[in-house]
């Protein structure tokens, strides 16, 4: 888990490569689930936890390793210099304040003349970059958005710093910064989420005040299997690991690969990132940085 966060794919690939260097069978998913059911179950007295989070780009599903002694935003205090940490505060608050759950990276850029300490227009650049490089934050078309690392590992600090001013999805119940709101009351849906709980739905209501959904709906499908071509590959691979391995005396079952989607059915045992339930929203107020 040194990467940070890992999607649902790597885990998998992560899961075949433990499997092998321990010359055992490799499960399905529900193995796999129980895999990271059992490695919980170890870490805990470690005050560590493999916890789930969803991409609000693309609504995949991503597991991280948490810390849950201290803040992940402590941790990055050693990584970051304080005026660094203090840029990237702002950016947060900013994208959290907005209505689109993003910053364009030139607002960014301005922050820096808000800051206690002077920092360069090219330091501020510099530190995006390596913070996209580390998973905190993605960029695109000059937009900025909290990566699934961030949601995931930052979760209690969000939730204390803007208790009343995040919503949770209502289908996930996860922090949702991106995504569709009702008009007429506080819920609100990642875009993947709205696309599965509206499906087949001809006359969409808001499942918290039973008005019309006032959006569209999204037609999203997140493709959750490669190719079969690709899957083909993967088994064949680990099936000639194994082979090399009876070879050397050594013999086992080889099954099937493991989907490069783990079901979520499988994977609920993996805790979501939400410590607790906020109160109900109020009026948008500042945020301290």
């Amino acid at each position: 888990m040194s990467q940070g966060i890992l999607n649902a794919r790597e885990v998998k690939h992560l899961y075949q490569k433990c499997c092998t260097a321990c010359e055992v069978a490799i499960g399905d998913a529900a193995a796999l689930g129980q895999f990271v059911i059992t490695i919980n179950s170890n870490i805990r007295p470690f005050n560590m936890e493999i916890k789930k989070g969803i991409d609000e780009v693309d609504g995949k599903q991503h597991y991280g390793l948490v810390n849950l002694a201290e803040t992940a935003i402590s941790r990055l205090a050693s990584d970051y210099s304080a005026n660094e940490m203090e840029l990237f505060k702002k950016m947060i608050d900013v994208i959290v304040h907005s209505d689109h759950g993003s910053v364009s990276s030139i607002d960014v850029l301005n922050l820096t003349d808000q800051l206690d300490k002077k920092m360069t227009k090219d330091a501020a650049e510099d530190l995006m970059d390596q913070m996209q490089k580390q998973k905190w934050i993605k960029q695109n078309n000059g937009e900025i958005v909290l990566s699934v690392r961030t949601l995931v590992e930052l979760d209690q600090y969000l939730r204390e710093t803007y208790e009343e001013l995040l919503l949770l999805c209502n289908i996930c119940k996860q922090i949702c910064l991106q995504g569709d709101k009702c008009d007429n009351c506080d819920t609100k849906f990642h875009l993947c989420c709205a696309a599965r709980y509206f499906r087949g739905k001809h006359t969409p209501k808001c499942p918290g005040c039973q008005r019309s959904w006032p959006h569209s709906i999204p037609d999203t499908t997140v493709q959750q299997n490669t190719s079969p071509a690709k899957q083909t590959n993967d088994t064949t691979v680990h099936q000639n690991t194994l082979r090399e391995k009876r070879s050397n005396g050594t013999t086992h079952t080889v099954p099937d690969a493991v989907p490069d989607a783990v079901p979520d059915a499988i994977m609920d045992a993996v805790p979501d990132a939400q410590p607790r339930r906020r109160s109900t929203r109020s009026t948008r107020s500042g945020q301290s940085s």
